[in-house]
């Protein structure tokens, strides 16, 4: 998983002028460190294992061959004092780093005296009742850290729940720390989470601002405090499906995990430093409601400070505030659709915000219908997006179960499921990976293998649909929008994502006779499979991806 950078492979200089290259690598099991790759005599690195102590506090470093190479004797606050110091190590407590200039510990953001026990900076997120602002992990070391936290905010396609294992549900089922998932639109299981949210938060702001003994007012006014405003009623699920109505509801729930989340986490006075270093991902119409999150939580950060008044809590504990990192958004196919026609799309904004280290998008080319025109999110002015197009009709790119293909006489494997979408799954994993996102390895989720590719099938709804229907709404191609609301043009127009793409990808594709074979037309229908290895090295050219997936041919 780790592999060493040379001085070759990088093309910035250092002040010296020479190429820079990593040094080395700390591998982490959660927020202590385990392991260290130590590149400084040659390129194949030096592994050394980290020993730490109850207060997570590194104490002995060891070789390859159990010979300690450095060992310290470590005080209660953190000051170490070395006794064998055969190589530099300068970790030190959770989150410090040992600077010898001037002996003290760099915590991120400010400076700790590790023999004075306290840091030399007042706490960056100000004075809270119980907590002194110079003190260290809430003045007990023992007990508490001054940890990371990590969180990944999920938002599914609509109609889609955990049982469709989506690619935006697999995303998060891959990620290494706390992931808050939510339902697509139009699912009972979103609604029945939002009716729970809806009614413990009116009861919650019943308690704490009481404003009227009337129902329909003080229902009305705690509606008002929401971060998104509502509608009075919580939609049924077929209007929900047409017109997203539940978006600002399911949106509202998962701000307040957020919330509860910072909350926890300075639950014991504030816990110094803390950064939350925050991810997102989502599909479809859930893709929407991410890029609306990312700019929500951009909104209020100002160079990676987030401040935030929660209106709906207690008097004196309204007050949010954190470092974070705003890192990744991970969104497949993107689908801005909210309300009849999208009429409701003003109200949101969805453009890329430029504090987000990366948002990578991977675009169906093979989705032709009306109702699902195509965000874009890369333009000439955005810097830190990635767009790419993948052979698929929509759900080939988000993912899913296509329920014809266990039994599709264009199933060259029947009884077993299409499994195009690992593809673009793995582009995003590999462009989360590459921002530092904590992922396990594709390989770990046995149950999906998706490191493999086996039986890659295109389904209907893509390039040759409008040929093998008279329905009108194959006839169309979908309209793309910038992710200012701007039309631009049908998809099969766009440069880098309309016709030419198509033309070139679907050389890699062999096409079933559905007229021959009397199939009836239906959605889902797989109608090709792609030649996975001609494909890929398509994609690495077009993308300058490297992929790590294997081609496995099935026995028929």
């Amino acid at each position: 998983a780790f592999v060493p950078a040379t001085k070759n492979a990088r093309n910035y200089q250092n002040t010296g002028g020479e190429a820079a290259y990593i040094t080395r690598r700390y591998i982490y099991d959660g927020i202590l460190p385990v392991a260290m790759i130590d590149y400084s005599q040659n390129n194949l690195g030096q592994l050394y294992y980290i020993h730490s102590d109850g207060s997570g506090q590194p104490f002995m470093l060891t070789d390859q061959s159990q010979k300690v190479v450095w060992l310290a004797d470590n005080e209660v606050f953190g000051h170490s004092r070395p006794i064998i110091e055969n190589i530099e190590f300068n970790l030190r407590l959770p989150g410090q780093y040992y600077d010898a200039e001037s002996g003290l510990h760099q915590n991120l953001y400010r400076n700790y005296d590790p023999i004075a026990g306290h840091y030399l900076e007042p706490d960056v997120l100000g004075p809270v009742g119980n907590n002194e602002v110079f003190g260290y992990a809430n003045q007990n070391p023992r007990q508490f850290i001054d940890p990371l936290g990590l969180y990944m905010f999920v938002f599914d396609g609509t109609t889609n729940t955990s049982e469709s294992q989506t690619n935006a549900y697999k995303l998060g089922q891959l990620y290494k720390e706390t992931v808050h998932y939510i339902e697509g639109i139009g699912t009972q299981e979103a609604q029945d989470k939002v009716d729970g949210f809806m009614t413990d938060y009116r009861q919650q702001t019943n308690l704490h601002h009481k404003v009227s003994e009337s129902p329909l007012i003080q229902r009305s006014y705690a509606n008002s405090l929401l971060e998104w405003e509502v509608p009075e009623l919580i939609p049924s699920r077929t209007e929900d499906k047409l017109f997203a109505g539940m978006a600002p509801y399911l949106l509202n729930m998962q701000w307040s995990r957020l919330i509860d989340e910072m909350i926890k986490a300075t639950s014991h006075g504030t816990i110094l430093d803390q950064s939350f270093d925050i991810d997102l991902a989502g599909f479809s119409r859930g893709a929407a409601l991410a890029s609306i999150f990312a700019n929500k939580i951009a909104h209020y950060t100002d160079k990676n400070y987030f401040q935030y008044k929660a209106k709906w809590l207690p008097l004196g504990q309204q007050d949010i505030k954190a470092c974070v990192n705003l890192r990744f958004v991970g969104l497949f196919d993107t689908v801005h659709q909210l309300g009849f026609y999208g009429n409701n799309n003003k109200n949101y904004d969805y453009t890329a915000a430029p504090a987000w280290s990366l948002y990578a998008h991977a675009v169906a080319l093979n989705e032709h219908r009306l109702i699902m025109p195509l965000t874009r999110f890369k333009n000439e002015y955005t810097t830190n997006v990635e767009e790419h197009g993948f052979l698929g009709s929509h759900s080939d790119v988000g993912g899913g179960f296509f329920s014809h293909d266990l039994t599709a006489r264009t199933n060259p494997y029947p009884g077993t499921y299409g499994d195009l979408s690992k593809i673009p799954l793995a582009w995003i994993y590999d462009k989360a990976k590459s921002e530092d996102v904590p992922l396990k390895s594709l390989n770990e989720m046995s149950q999906w293998q998706l490191d493999t590719i086996k039986n890659p099938l295109l389904h209907l709804y893509s390039t040759d649909d409008r040929y093998f229907s008279s329905s009108p709404w194959l006839r169309e191609d979908r309209d793309v929008y910038s992710s200012e609301g701007k039309y631009l043009s049908k998809q099969t127009n766009s440069e880098d994502l309309g016709y030419l793409t198509r033309f070139k990808y679907t050389r890699a594709v062999d096409y079933k006779n559905t007229f021959r074979l009397h199939l009836p037309f239906t959605e889902g229908y797989p109608y090709a499979v792609v030649r996975a290895h001609e494909y890929l090295n398509f994609l690495e050219d077009a993308m300058d991806w490297e992929s790590s997936l294997k081609v496995i041919a099935l026995e028929q």
